[in-house]
């Protein structure tokens, strides 16, 4: 398994002069360097780890398993982003996945999410007509929200003022206040009569947010953009997720970006209220007059940059930025696959075991949320399972499989431990949720691990362990999150935490990219 790896830090030379240095080779930073590249900027990338990815990669976890660390799923890549970088001839490979997920709720049965709404609506007919009717009006309903939010995605944001101005007079001026003003609660209670098929669609992705709350549906639509990416570049990247990120740096380089790796940068250095270049941890100086950080806000302001040139305002704005929305990575090697045949049938497809997902009732997922906001581990979290050696063999040594998982929610800051303290009992209590819905599943684990939030921000250098920087909350998306402009002249963002937000898709070091480059010819 490839783990790209660029020249070492000795290598730097201090004394030349780029025209952008960008901290951080995430596949944000890396879409970022290649556009500024193909301008015809010298860009270098400084990347602290010893391979290209940041959250975007595939380590090796346990011996012949090549585990997507954090990112594990394409699903919302930007087309022309694929295009204008030319990943398929620098390595991208994909395999799509039909149904996305199929979530388990007794015996004998199931919902199978698939790529057709009109298949995925006849599955909720064992609920009941109204619920697979339902089905088709939630679907319409998230496409048009999304729809709203995707014409943005590839430009800078509209304030939220700026959108009702735009939309005024429309068919869609109703459909923007609802998403500010509306609550889930009521969109569920409006399209499904079971509290099961609540259940099937409630799922939904790194929103803290409890169901009664406004702007939650604002949050979810930002995050349902993937309604809108072309299909065919998204999916399971062929060995792991850093197959992409490993194309997007022989794009960049072949532009002419440097990328360095086991290049740790200390300080973002700023003359005379402007950026002047990085410090890396090896006390070396690079200058540049353009700096572009692909790290998250909060380490960005707090930790790069001198707290003598961050005034009270601006460090109080950043550490207000909402980065509270705890998740644990589980890994673990398996002996064979598991059987779901009880919920599935005995005659079943194993590529199905690609996603599955358990939220049996509307309750289930609200305790799980209870728990986290309160600052408590869950006794019965939310699993999210993916089996990606279903469709990928080379990720796992023959005849074993790979299972990870998304598990929430959590607190980022559990009110009674630490993280450290708390791995043993939270993993213990993944194993055994787990083996409640899976029978047999803990004697299937020939290796095991955990990534807590705490993990997720030393190992990828996450605030919070929050793998989209900023948390999609209703008030953080567009305009409302992290600028690309920051208020040091010549230092800019493109990570997750600036507009659109988490997810692979490239979109924000696409944005950055042309910000910077419009800067320089005005």
């Amino acid at each position: 398994m490839e783990m790209t790896k660029r020249v070492p830090a000795a290598a730097l030379n201090s004394r030349s002069q780029y025209s952008a240095i960008i901290i951080g080779a995430g596949h944000n930073g890396l879409v970022c360097a290649a556009y500024l590249a193909r301008a015809g900027l010298k860009v270098l990338v400084l990347e602290a780890r010893p391979f290209v990815g940041g959250a975007c990669v595939t380590e090796e976890v346990f011996p012949g398993y090549h585990v997507s660390t954090c990112a594990y799923l394409v699903h919302v890549l930007q087309d022309k982003v694929v295009r204008d970088l030319d990943l398929y001839r620098h390595g991208y490979q994909v395999l799509s996945r039909d149904p996305g997920f199929v979530l388990p709720f007794g015996e004998g049965k199931a919902i199978r999410m698939w790529v057709d709404p009109k298949r995925t609506a006849r599955e909720f007919e064992q609920f009941s007509a109204q619920d697979a009717a339902g089905f088709l009006r939630w679907e319409n309903f998230w496409r048009e929200a999304s729809g709203l939010l995707a014409e943005d995605l590839l430009r800078e944001p509209p304030t939220l003022d700026q959108l009702r101005e735009r939309v005024r007079g429309t068919d869609r001026e109703a459909l923007l206040e609802r998403l500010i003003a509306g609550t889930l609660r009521e969109l569920l209670d409006e399209c499904f009569t079971t509290d099961e098929a609540k259940a099937a669609v409630i799922h939904i992705p790194f929103v803290m947010r409890p169901l009664d709350e406004p702007g939650v549906l604002l949050a979810e639509a930002s995050l349902q953009i993937d309604r809108h990416a072309d299909p065919q570049h998204q999916g399971l990247p062929v060995g792991g997720m850093s197959t992409l990120s490993n194309a997007m740096a022989r794009a960049a380089e072949s532009f002419g970006a440097v990328i360095r790796t086991d290049s740790k940068v200390e300080e973002i250095t700023v003359t005379s209220g402007r950026a002047a270049g990085v410090r890396l941890e090896s006390g070396e100086h690079v200058e540049s007059g353009v700096v572009v950080s692909n790290c998250d806000p909060k380490r960005t302001f707090l930790d790069l940059l001198d707290p003598a040139g961050v005034t009270d305002g601006i460090r109080y704005r950043v550490e207000s930025m909402d980065t509270e929305c705890g998740t644990i990575k589980f890994i673990g090697a398996l002996r064979e696959l598991p059987d779901v045949s009880r919920y599935l049938g005995p005659g079943h497809d194993p590529a199905w075991l690609s996603g599955v997902r358990f939220c049996p009732s509307v309750a289930y997922f609200e305790e799980a949320l209870k728990a986290a906001l309160d600052g408590e581990l869950p006794d019965r979290p939310l699993l999210s399972i993916q089996i990606p050696t279903v469709y990928d063999p080379s990720v796992a040594p023959p005849g074993r499989h790979l299972c990870t998982m998304w598990v929430r929610y959590y607190p980022t800051h559990p009110r009674a431990g630490s993280w450290d303290e708390l791995r043993q009992q939270a993993e213990e209590r993944i194993i055994e949720e787990t083996t409640r819905w899976i029978p047999g599943f803990r004697d299937l684990l020939l290796e095991r691990c955990i990534y807590t939030p705490l993990d997720l921000e030393r190992r990828m250098g996450l605030t919070d362990g929050n793998i989209h920087h900023l948390h999609h909350a209703g008030t953080q998306v567009l305009a409302g999150r992290a600028g690309y402009r920051t208020t040091v002249e010549g230092l800019y963002l493109c990570g997750a935490g600036t507009h659109p937000g988490g997810e692979v898709s490239g979109a924000p070091g696409h944005n950055a990219a042309h910000v910077i480059l419009g800067d320089r010819t005005s």
